[in-house]
């Protein structure tokens, strides 16, 4: 459910007045009463649970080893840092504010300040995980599809990295600026709800536009076209040269292991 209107204190009768049709009074007395089922409760906890710890523990095991030794401080790795430091956030940052909010109280408890700080971050590790996969992926396309040239420095990978972490706090700015708290129409003050507010719905439309392509279809868009020409290269392309059936065996074997190692 959306709340999209005039940047107004929603204790405010005009600001309902535009928007009469967000909620209505039944609804708004739905969402002060409602209440989950404990079985639920404890198994969505569970859930919960589970995630958190497979995910916590195995993105920190993951930076810990790929940081603790100079061998393994390759390009690829720089960007699997990354990629587990936002997985690392997102599982901080999501997890507990859904059980916070969304299960126990089933309402925003941790004020205004954090309403915006977390919905802030939220965006950001979700960009920078989109980011890091595209990343990834193109690095995997260069040494695959240009394996005499030379690769990017360590240096260009740090600052690589470091540049697309900017990029998603930039990004997300429009989110934390318009966070803010608001309360059912009916009983102001009651239960706040932690949204986004904004003066334009025209450009909340746009924002959303824009996030959906840089979070989802342009990078699905970009990993689809270049895995399918690394495909290409491993298993279709024919070898330069003379046909030799052992030696292209042999050379196709070669890159499937290349591959491989830049999977994992």
């Amino acid at each position: 459910m959306n709340f999209r209107g005039l940047n107004l204190t929603l204790e405010n009768k005009s600001f309902w007045d535009n928007y009469d049709d967000i909620l209505s009074p039944a609804e708004d007395v739905f969402f002060e009463t409602y209440d989950l089922p404990l079985s639920f409760i404890v198994l969505m906890l569970l859930l919960y649970g589970i995630v958190a710890v497979i995910s916590f523990g195995g993105n920190i095991a993951v930076c810990y080893t790929l940081c603790n030794g100079k061998v393994l401080l390759t390009v690829t790795n720089f960007f699997l840092a990354s990629l587990s430091f936002s997985d690392i956030l997102v599982t901080i940052l999501c997890i507990p504010t859904t059980i916070i909010s969304d299960i126990i109280y089933k309402h925003w408890v941790l004020g205004s300040f954090m309403c915006h700080v977390l919905h802030y971050l939220q965006l950001v590790a979700v960009l920078q995980r989109a980011f890091s996969a595209v990343a990834i992926t193109c690095d995997r396309h260069f040494v695959i599809s240009r394996p005499l040239k030379q690769r990017m420095t360590k240096k260009t990978a740090r600052l690589l990295v470091l540049l697309l972490w900017i990029l998603a706090f930039i990004i997300a700015l429009p989110s934390a600026w318009y966070s803010q708290v608001i309360y059912l129409q009916y009983q102001p003050g009651s239960r706040g709800l932690c949204i986004e507010l904004w003066d334009d719905q025209q450009l909340q439309h746009l924002y959303s536009v824009i996030l959906l392509l840089l979070q989802y279809f342009m990078p699905l868009l970009i990993m689809i076209c270049v895995y399918a020409h690394v495909g290409y290269i491993i298993w279709i392309k024919p070898t330069p040269g003379e046909a030799d059936k052992v030696r292209d065996k042999r050379i196709a074997l070669s890159k499937r292991k290349v591959s491989l190692i830049f999977r994992h």
